[in-house]
């Protein structure tokens, strides 16, 4: 009777030796201190992953993925990546470091003309060149949503 099942425990460790070097090997390469890490860290690691605004972005993502998937299938990618490649890049950075420069320093100065005096100070500094300037990129910009949009609405009819 032993000899039974001494060869049941020969055959067990015979068929454990593949896991027992895939082991040893998980434990050469760090793999294993990590999954460690992982399991001694699990009760702050499951408090993290279950916080408010942790699942509050995983619930925005699922509200937005249909939405997203079926802009994806609108786009054409080819067209997008020529159009990013094209864009000066630079440009972009200082616009934006200059809207939230702007957004965070003066913003809150701008105020509403309540006068025709101050109405007209504003007229007055719109005939400016840098103000003439940026009117025309604003204007440029929303003539080439507008076209857009029309160009996608014949292109849906």
């Amino acid at each position: 009777m032993s000899t039974d099942s001494e060869k049941s425990t020969n055959d067990i460790v015979e068929e454990l030796l593949p896991t027992i070097r895939t082991i040893k090997k998980l434990q050469e390469s760090g793999i294993m201190a990590m999954i460690d890490a992982v399991a001694d860290n699990f009760d702050e690691l499951f408090n993290y992953a279950s916080s408010m605004p942790l699942m509050d972005g995983i619930s925005l993502l699922v509200k937005i993925a249909p939405m997203a998937s079926v802009l994806l299938k609108s786009i054409d990618m080819d067209k997008l990546q020529k159009s990013l490649e094209s864009i000066p890049w630079d440009r972009v950075a200082y616009g934006f470091n200059s809207i939230t420069d702007f957004m965070a320093k003066d913003m809150e100065k701008v105020q509403i003309p309540q006068t025709k005096a101050s109405m007209l100070r504003a007229l007055g500094e719109i005939e400016t060149p840098e103000m003439q300037y940026l009117l025309n990129i604003a204007i440029k910009f929303a003539r080439r949503i507008m076209d857009d949009m029309e160009n996608l609405k014949k292109t849906e009819k």
